[in-house]
């Protein structure tokens, strides 16, 4: 029996590969399964340094961070984003994905970072917006520095667009919560393999706990050697 790749794990804005992965269970459930574990942390969070300039991004760094692969990669939110990145850039450093979170509206923006929600976010107060107050009182609670992940927030590069994405000839699996304000539908249609799960009764924050994804996922990457998922 050919053993199963590593598993890279790509936490969400304001989290860290902890807080994300092994608090809510991910990281028990597959080690039962056998799976070794890639932690990977955005730029900024953790201990990941930020971004350094032109050409760095957090798809490279995941890139970097697997090497030659394969492996089977989960990400969630900016952590899915920066997944969808490197499955175009590299498709075949991945035997399957799950993007978790990530939808239509992040793609289709084409420019770099959402400055409005970092300005926010670093000086998140009661007058902020709620998101803005809730990835504020994530970072903080993780253990991040506020003005690192702001940083981040500001200066992520756009991703490719729907037309790119034919090039990633990966098996995916989207996981996207019923309450989310928007879909995944063009996001899922242009990638050549994927398959859309949409989560009841679950809003974005909550995705990352729903026994509902988990389940699914661990089921779309369990299936042995090269076949695909």
């Amino acid at each position: 029996m050919t053993s199963l790749p590593p598993v890279a794990l790509i936490h969400g804005m304001g989290s860290t590969f902890e807080h994300n992965w092994r608090e809510t269970g991910w990281v028990d459930l597959l080690e039962t399964e056998g799976r070794e574990i890639i932690p990977v942390e955005l730029p900024g969070h953790g201990s990941e340094p930020a971004l350094n300039g032109e050409g760095d991004s957090a798809a490279q760094r995941l890139l970097e961070r697997i090497g030659d692969g394969p492996v089977d990669a989960i990400g969630f939110s900016a952590g899915a984003a920066a997944l969808y990145d490197a499955i175009v850039q590299r498709p075949e450093a991945f035997r399957c994905v799950s993007l978790l979170g990530l939808s239509d509206a992040l793609i289709e923006r084409r420019t770099t970072g959402i400055p409005e929600l970092a300005d926010e976010l670093e000086h998140a107060d009661e007058s902020s917006s709620v998101m803005a107050r809730l990835l504020a009182q994530m970072a903080l609670g993780a253990g991040n520095d506020l003005t690192l992940v702001a940083d981040y927030v500001r200066t992520m590069p756009p991703l490719p667009d729907f037309d790119s994405a034919a090039s990633a000839q990966v098996p995916v699996l989207a996981c996207l919560g019923d309450k989310e304000p928007t879909g995944a539908d063009r996001l899922v249609a242009a990638l050549p393999d994927a398959r859309l799960l949409t989560l009841r009764r679950t809003d974005h924050f909550a995705t990352p706990t729903s026994f509902q994804c988990q389940a699914a996922v661990l089921s779309f990457i369990s299936t042995v050697g090269d076949e695909p998922c």
